[in-house]
């Protein structure tokens, strides 16, 4: 066999690990990670929680069945009914 295809044959043969297939952990501190990813969590109620609230009170739901339906405590979408009713009173 030449030499040629003998080193050809080696490099073929090794293992590299692609950058994205190395754990985030080994670039960074756990708890920059916990942080990072915190942030980017999305909200169970959407990009707009007011909205989705709103939709489900027209529909007739109370808000403890919102709560459960978002799994969110019952206490923030009272909060958010509140926000919302201000906002219907005139002025």
């Amino acid at each position: 066999m030449p030499a040629d295809h003998q080193i050809e044959h080696s490099h073929r043969d090794e293992f590299v690990l692609a950058p994205e297939s190395i754990p985030s952990t080994v670039f960074c501190d756990p708890g920059s990670l916990q942080q990072s990813n915190a942030a980017h969590t999305p909200d169970p109620l959407g990009p707009d929680p007011e909205s989705s609230v709103e939709v489900f009170a027209d529909l007739g739901l109370s808000s403890s069945e919102i709560a459960q339906y978002f799994g969110v405590p019952e206490g923030r979408i009272t909060r958010l009914r509140k926000v919302l009713g201000r906002k219907a009173m005139p002025c």
